[in-house]
């Protein structure tokens, strides 16, 4: 259920429904029940252009997988809690102490009021070992599949001649943590995105709109006065 900003008065734990996964069964039973019928349909009618009714029957079937994939998707996205903010994706979660999160915007390219604002939500970690310390490598690679867009939307922004070298578009298979902590493969890979997307963006972790249950501006404001809260409660 969405929280609103008026409301927020307690550091009650807030459990965000992203709207990736809204209308999941529905598409799901609309999807299968339209394939069925024309299934039928193409089995009972003769004489008539079958064409149309595989049209029909490719848009029921892909219906369905879409609902199925909405499905699939985590009820909760995120979940905000007195001690820590935890990220749900299907392949895995992380888990931040909000004392950890040193900014939260939403990232912009370019300067002065010549900006695009990016379709995310940004975090700014204290330490990358946070997250190459305590993720799974299948998300990890989701992450470095999913946020690749970013990157390439930061180094177009830098580069608009598109001349520049493309050496951040491959991330080395070694990464030393700000604890001085050796990682190998896929999360050497995302220690240097994080490196990269922070000296580009300002940010290390980005949390994308499907994700959220409102729109960026309002999220970064639920996230911040829940952030603010939590200090003042610990001070």
């Amino acid at each position: 259920m969405e929280q609103s900003l008026e409301s927020l008065d307690s550091l009650d734990t807030i459990e965000i429904q992203p709207v990736v996964n809204r209308f999941g069964p529905t598409l799901t039973l609309l999807g299968g029940s339209a394939a069925l019928l024309v299934i039928l349909a193409l089995s009972l009618v003769d004489g008539l252009p079958k064409l149309p009714f595989y049209v029909m029957l490719g848009g029921a079937l892909f219906t369905l997988l879409l609902g199925i994939l909405k499905c699939n998707e985590p009820k909760v996205s995120l979940r905000l809690c007195p001690n820590y903010l935890q990220f749900f994706h299907k392949h895995g979660q992380w888990t931040l102490k909000w004392e950890d999160i040193q900014r939260i915007d939403v990232p912009k390219l370019g300067i002065s009021e010549n900006y695009e604002a990016l379709n995310y939500v940004g975090l700014k970690l204290s330490s990358h070992h946070l997250i190459l310390s305590n993720i799974s490598l299948r998300l990890a690679r989701s992450i470095l599949l999913e946020q690749r867009p970013v990157l390439m939307q930061a180094i177009k922004s830098d580069c608009p001649d598109g001349t520049c070298p493309t050496d951040l578009l491959f991330e080395a298979d070694e990464f030393t943590d700000e604890q001085g902590e050796h990682y190998n493969g896929l999360l050497a890979m995302l220690g240097h995105r994080m490196a990269h997307l922070r000296q580009m963006l300002g940010f290390d972790l980005y949390l994308p709109a499907t994700a959220l249950d409102r729109p960026l501006e309002e999220f970064v404001t639920l996230l911040r006065r829940y952030h603010s809260q939590v200090q003042q409660q610990d001070a």
